[in-house]
């Protein structure tokens, strides 16, 4: 059977059809790339604002019961800020808002000078590229 269909000769009415297959599937990946997208990053937005709503009422909550003071009341802020920012630290954060690869936001969030020279020398060219027009912004 395999020989049957190396040996088998495609007319160009069947690659045209092909090639025609093809470019509708690869738009149909690309639409559904950019609408998973779009979905992840909204429903991320939406996610952090009603869980820092419930965050706030929870401490506020707990706040009374306990009678402390609302700043000193524990609450789910540390997964608020990683939701948000994928990151703990303030360049980390500030890398994340400009937008950069999540190689680069590692590299600012590494707990140890040997884990951030490691995550450096693992970027690649594009990488290496936008750490170097951002790192004279967040190392102010």
């Amino acid at each position: 059977m395999s020989r049957k269909l190396n040996s088998k000769k495609v007319t160009t009415k069947e690659f045209s059809s092909n090639s025609k297959e093809k470019e509708i599937s690869e738009c149909i990946d690309s639409a559904m790339r950019e609408t998973a997208e779009l979905i992840y990053n909204t429903f991320k937005y939406q996610l952090v604002k009603y869980l820092g709503v419930f965050n706030l009422m929870y401490k506020y909550y707990i706040s009374k019961i306990e009678n402390k003071p609302l700043d000193e009341t524990s609450g789910i802020d540390i997964l608020l800020i990683k939701l948000e920012y994928n990151a703990f630290s303030e360049e980390a954060k500030i890398a994340s808002d400009y937008g950069v690869p999540n190689k680069i936001v590692a590299y600012y969030d590494a707990k140890t000078p040997e884990q951030a020279r490691n995550i450096r020398n693992s970027f690649d060219s594009y990488e290496k590229n936008i750490f170097e027009k951002v790192k004279n912004i967040i190392e102010k």
